[in-house]
């Protein structure tokens, strides 16, 4: 094969495709996102009521709503699965830092249809106090509970008890960092990697102690927040009115973790890693490794930008200090 045959073969193969486009018009700013099989789940963000989207891919229409609760919601932000088919619904939202409560609902998994559920509540509390956040995660085999806050600079892990109580508050406990402006996650199917995104990329970390393993770009979004996983595939949604889902391959080294394959630089044995793994993005497309992963441009602009606008207003000031 040429170079331009290999070039064209490694962009086809990490192109991201559309899974489906929204058609409801009551789901506008989908925040968050569970694969379903046939269907993927999403919720609006803050200002909607308690309810749950069943999406068909293909035509985008929606094909069920589950209410699963008559109260209010403050700020409905994220979505999980449970290892017994159960949904997880996290109004989380808190901009304003200043919610003395957060609330979880478990649901069964939603079908096709219009139906009102009862769900299992559980309030929570931060052990540090307040934070804003929009990931809700659950091991898929224990059933443990994580929260991810949205800092700018950087976000904090929580962890819930092993058994959440419906009849106290339960301590959320920090036990890891990560990145800023963490808008969604979700457990690889290991159960020992976690796949969180910002509004640019997505880091794969191991839960053992929430190190970054890998970083790699995302589609560009309007403002992409949502993220599920569909065995190899990663599935990304975005808020606004119409909106698609796009499907990426994951890269062949997170793909390796998952299977248990060592990667070329983890091998102990000099010479080539490991052959293609079918279906994954190669390695080197659109890398964006790092603790920043694909907002390191943007950021490095702006920091340049700032620089440049100080030594301007300082420059400034001294030729006023000078001009007769």
């Amino acid at each position: 094969m040429t170079a331009w045959g290999s070039a064209v073969a490694l962009l086809l193969a990490v192109q991201p495709h559309v899974v489906l486009t929204f058609q409801d018009e009551r789901i506008a700013e989908s925040s968050a996102l569970v694969d379903g099989g046939d269907v993927v789940y999403t919720i609006n963000d803050s200002g909607d009521s308690a309810r749950v989207f069943a999406v068909a891919k293909g035509s985008g229409e929606t094909v069920g709503v589950t209410t699963y609760s008559d109260d209010d919601v403050v700020d409905v932000e994220a979505l999980a699965p449970g290892p017994d088919g159960d949904l997880w619904v996290g109004d989380i939202g808190d901009n304003n830092h200043v919610r003395d409560h957060l609330t979880l609902y478990r649901i069964p998994r939603p079908g096709v249809g219009d139906t009102n559920v009862e769900a299992q509540v559980y309030e929570l509390v931060y052990a540090d106090g307040p934070r804003d956040a929009e990931t809700l995660l659950v091991h898929p085999r224990t059933g443990r509970v994580y929260l991810v806050s949205k800092g700018i600079l950087g976000g904090t892990v929580y962890v819930a008890p092993p058994q959440l109580r419906t009849d106290r508050t339960n301590v959320l406990r920090p036990v890891g960092s990560t990145g800023g402006l963490v808008t969604d996650g979700v457990f690889l199917r290991d159960g020992k990697h976690v796949l969180l995104r910002n509004y640019g990329s997505a880091t794969v970390l191991r839960t053992q102690d929430f190190t970054p393993v890998a970083t790699f770009p995302l589609p560009a979004q309007p403002q992409g927040e949502g993220i599920g996983i569909s065995g190899h595939t990663v599935l990304v949604s975005t808020e606004g009115a119409r909106t698609a889902v796009r499907a990426l391959p994951l890269p062949q080294r997170v793909v390796r973790l998952l299977d248990g394959t060592p990667t070329a630089s983890a091998s102990p044995v000099p010479g080539p890693g490991p052959g293609p793994v079918p279906g994954a993005a190669p390695d080197d497309a659109g890398k964006a490794d790092g603790p920043w992963g694909g907002n390191v441009v943007p950021l490095a602009l702006g920091a340049a930008w700032v620089v440049l606008l100080v030594l301007g207003i300082r420059a400034f000031r001294r030729r006023s200090r000078h001009t007769p």
